[in-house]
């Protein structure tokens, strides 16, 4: 029995040169490069649905902070005053519990959510946060529902947020 650490490390590629010669694995056969590709598109196709869940789940996670924010705003009324301090002081509570993703300006855009797709079924989970929180910033409600169009056909398409934000121009100046 040979101790590696005996071995120089010429010795070592040597040995593992020679195995690769003695026919173990060839790199160069059909079968083998089936291999890799089947399983290279297993896990593309796996990461690209753990993206998609993830995503259904954040844009849910939001919606439903926003129902909860506009239903504690109302306190069981039918409408409701729309107190900043509220969102101040949940920003600095959830922020110091969660860390990340709930300032103020973040929690308006979850309460904005809510109030422009009450029913959470009427969200596309083909766009993502990201896209929905350029949508939200249209000044009134057809517009908002011309660009909200727009940009799932684009998403179907196989674009990406970049390329719905570039629909949008107007609405980055607008924020």
């Amino acid at each position: 029995m040979i101790d590696i650490h005996e071995l120089s490390e010429e010795d070592i590629k040597l040995h593992y040169i020679g195995m690769e010669n003695k026919g173990l694995t060839n790199t160069n056969d059909a079968a083998y490069q089936k291999l890799i590709d089947n399983i290279t598109t297993l896990w593309g196709e796996a990461k690209s649905k753990a993206i998609t869940a993830i995503n259904t789940e954040l844009l849910d996670a939001n919606w439903q902070t926003g129902k909860y924010i506009v239903e504690y705003e109302q306190g069981g009324k039918q409408r409701a005053e729309y107190g900043k301090r509220l969102l101040v002081n949940l920003a600095k509570d959830l922020t110091a519990r969660n860390r990340k993703g709930f300032n103020r300006t973040n929690l308006t855009y979850m309460r904005k959510l809510y109030l422009a797709f009450p029913k959470c079924g009427t969200l596309s989970h083909k766009l993502t946060w990201s896209h929905y929180y350029e949508l939200l910033k249209c000044d009134n409600a057809l517009e908002m529902q011309f660009y909200y169009k727009e940009s799932i056909k684009i998403c179907l398409g196989g674009y990406n947020k970049s390329v719905v934000r570039g629909t949008l121009p107007t609405l980055s100046a607008k924020a």
